[in-house]
């Protein structure tokens, strides 16, 4: 049986400079996977842009990392000094661990809802 779990979670008060930054969001990804003893697939780990609309050149990023349990996404509105992040696995996690790491990333304050599938 599988014993699987999201979380979300919502991330209000960031710091600005973490939700812009491309190489913070990648090691973010990538270090939350590792601190919940994840594996992440190969060539998976994608970083995109995207405009703010009306937000006069300011751009959020969306990042998301495959993994062989799931898959760990965030989306960034800087504007807005917030970010929202799915941690989503086919086994159980340690949701406190998934917190610590994001506040050493991010700030701010972090509120999260995880819900079992089974």
């Amino acid at each position: 049986m599988v014993n699987g779990m999201t979380m979300l979670v919502n991330v209000t008060d960031a710091d600005f400079n973490a939700l812009t930054n491309h190489d913070i969001i990648k090691h973010f990804l990538i270090r939350c996977t590792e601190e919940m003893g994840m594996t992440p697939l190969p060539h998976t780990l994608t970083i995109e842009h995207f405009p703010i609309i009306g937000g006069k050149g300011d751009y959020g990023i969306s990042g998301m990392l495959i993994l062989i349990e799931s898959h760990i996404s965030i989306h960034t509105w800087p504007e807005k000094n917030y970010a929202r992040i799915e941690i989503s696995s086919c086994r159980d996690f340690s949701e406190i661990d998934a917190v610590k790491v994001i506040k050493s990333f991010f700030g701010g304050e972090v509120k999260w809802k995880a819900i079992k599938w089974f």
